[in-house]
């Protein structure tokens, strides 16, 4: 038997059942109004969560902010085939904005260490912006560490050399989406390049660098059959594997459809598979974690999210009721 839960965004509740498509005030669903399980046919609840985020941030800010996404530019190298930013103008910081982000890091920063996490877009093409930003926040003696969002096909030994020494990187996410059947046509890159196996070799490099590499394979039912050839792929391909980790993220279409129960099965049994080719799994110690989470990246980043536009705002299910 399937159990059904829905899960509240905003309140971080869950009940088990399901919702009404409509309901009236009065009509016994006076519990989940109160609990905004259900809202008012008109209420815009974007702007809603939009404005709950923004009052906490503004309770928080007194007390210094730690961390931060920066976002240099929204350009990208690919045209990854679920990428939700797509139709978004490419647009990338400009030196104003760049030395407004190094100021206000300065006045906000909390802690011993501010943690910076480069995000786009692909990042590493403002590879000058992080640079200027790095610069900045070291001639203000701002302490920093940071992490990067990446596809992985710009790294070279000349940027591993610059994520130690200057931006202080201490981990990075690489994307990749299967066998090479299935990562070419899905990155989509501008320029044709083997870039399959150029990944995984700068995953090597990072790895023997010191820094700690998280590998995020996204997958469907379309591309599930082929992951055994893309783990023997990497594990010849990666020849440093002491800090990679690997992991399985189902893609958002994946997830909503009506296998969602099988497939996150299939990535559970797999984590032996991750193990015999060399890899850390995410979830190898501990047992599984279970947990909810409000959003499924980092583009819905809180008080740190640091961009030369308006934030994203992320469209949710939703259920109404009529008065």
């Amino acid at each position: 038997m399937r159990l059904l839960y829905v899960f509240n965004n905003l309140t971080k509740q869950c009940i088990e059942g399901t919702l009404p498509a409509t309901a009236r005030v009065g009509e016994g669903y006076d519990e989940l109004i109160c609990a905004q399980f259900l809202v008012l046919s008109d209420k815009d609840e974007c702007a809603y969560y939009n404005e709950i985020s923004a009052l906490m941030r503004a309770f928080n800010r007194k007390k210094g902010i730690k961390s931060y996404t920066i976002l240099p530019t929204f350009r990208c190298n690919a045209r990854c085939i679920y990428c939700y930013e797509e139709g978004v103008t490419q647009t990338t910081m400009t030196p104003e904005t760049v030395e407004q982000v190094i100021r206000f890091i300065v006045s906000t920063h909390a802690g011993k260490k501010a943690k910076i996490t480069w995000f786009g877009g692909e990042p590493l093409l403002g590879e000058g912006i992080i640079d200027r930003i790095c610069e900045g926040l070291r001639e203000a003696g701002v302490e920093y560490k940071s992490t990067i969002i990446s596809n992985g096909s710009l790294i070279s030994p000349e940027i591993i050399s610059k994520m130690v020494r200057e931006w202080k990187t201490y981990k990075i996410q690489i994307t990749m989406d299967g066998a090479e059947e299935d990562y070419i046509p899905r990155k989509h890159y501008y320029v044709d390049r083997d870039y399959y196996h150029r990944v995984m070799e700068s995953v090597s490099q990072l790895s023997e660098a010191g820094i700690s590499v998280n590998i995020r394979c996204n997958v469907d039912e379309e591309n599930w059959s082929r992951i055994p050839q893309f783990l023997n792929d990497l594990k010849a391909g990666v020849a440093h594997k002491e800090n990679v980790n690997l992991y399985f993220a189902l893609l958002n279409a994946s997830r909503m459809s009506e296998n969602d129960v099988i497939m996150w099965r299939k990535i559970k049994d797999a984590r032996p598979l991750i193990e015999e080719a060399g890899f850390r799994s995410s979830s190898s110690k501990g047992g599984v974690r279970l947990k909810f989470r409000n959003n499924y990246c980092m583009a819905d980043g809180g008080a740190g999210m640091i961009r030369h536009a308006e934030p994203l705002c992320h469209k949710r299910k939703q259920v109404r009721i009529n008065r």
